[in-house]
């Protein structure tokens, strides 16, 4: 069986995490901060847990041997997560597993999926704002503040309102403890973003994105530096993670001042049976 953990219960599982404090969404979800859900195997004392972002993410802890609540996972999965994944368009979620007890049973417990590890960068800030040029004309940059978010004659407002809300309760809650900026074009279209998705602390990872037909316009370098400032300004620690093949990210991470502080596995669990996988997946 499967628990919900109430929020107000949630440091019940935070020691079952302990080794994977490298990675703070982990700690955002138990502090309240973003969005995300608990489940163990008994609502008090657990031995075992899993947390779901409720997007493409699920970490799991504890007691690796528990069949009731492997059994009870796998159902899970595919009754929530899967169907969520599946919404959002994606072929697989990340499993965060930091245990090699649980690594070396995925592929048994998700039995018939394709079960592949990637590797993620975890980048810490030890540097100066970096230098930027400046934006190109027809460009502008703003903070994502109340009047940004509620003004309604911007394009892709929608789009920025998503990236938000997806990983914060409340705009509110963003507002008062999130950090981030978004380039507008022609000051009418949000075209590029980079904010806060998980809080934990002082530390604060980013996330960002540009809309293809303005990529490679230094957009992205210029947001992440502004809210790398920020975090100074509020003696905030800025944190930047992406996966190792993310060349664009790393670049961006790397001209915004972040190092790479470590590099771990995470594992891709692909929805289709590989049965029945078409062989141009292999490719």
């Amino acid at each position: 069986m499967m628990f919900r953990i109430h929020q107000d219960n949630a440091d019940s599982v935070r020691l079952l995490f302990e080794r994977q404090a490298h990675n703070i969404q982990v700690a955002s979800i138990l502090d309240g901060n973003t969005r995300g859900e608990i489940w163990a195997d008994r609502p008090r004392n657990p031995t075992v847990a899993a947390i779901w972002d409720g997007i493409l993410t699920v970490f799991l802890a504890g007691n690796h041997e528990s069949l009731t609540f492997i059994n009870a996972l796998v159902a899970w999965v595919e009754s929530s997560v899967t169907p969520t994944v599946r919404r959002y368009g994606d072929s697989y979620f990340n499993l965060y597993c930091h245990s090699p007890e649980w690594q070396a049973r995925l592929a048994n417990i998700f039995k018939g999926y394709r079960v592949e590890p990637g590797t993620r960068c975890l980048h810490t800030f030890r540097g100066h704002p970096s230098i930027v040029q400046p934006l190109p004309n027809n460009f502008s940059l703003h903070r994502i503040d109340d009047s940004l978010l509620t003004r309604r004659d911007l394009e892709e407002q929608d789009w920025l309102q998503a990236w938000v809300t997806t990983f914060w309760h409340t705009k509110e809650d963003f507002l008062e403890k999130g950090v981030g900026y978004a380039v507008l074009h022609k000051d009418k279209k949000v075209v590029s973003l980079c904010l806060s998705l998980f809080v934990s602390g002082r530390q604060v990872e980013f996330g960002t994105a540009t809309h293809p037909e303005f990529q490679n316009r230094g957009l992205s370098t210029n947001l992440a530096s502004a809210c790398v400032q920020e975090c100074l300004d509020r003696e905030l620690e800025p944190i930047w993670q992406c996966w190792d093949d993310n060349l664009p990210s790393l670049a961006v991470a790397r001209k915004a001042g972040f190092v790479l502080q470590q590099k771990y596995t995470v594992y891709k669990l692909f929805l289709f049976k590989t049965e029945n996988r078409s062989p141009l997946l292999n490719a």
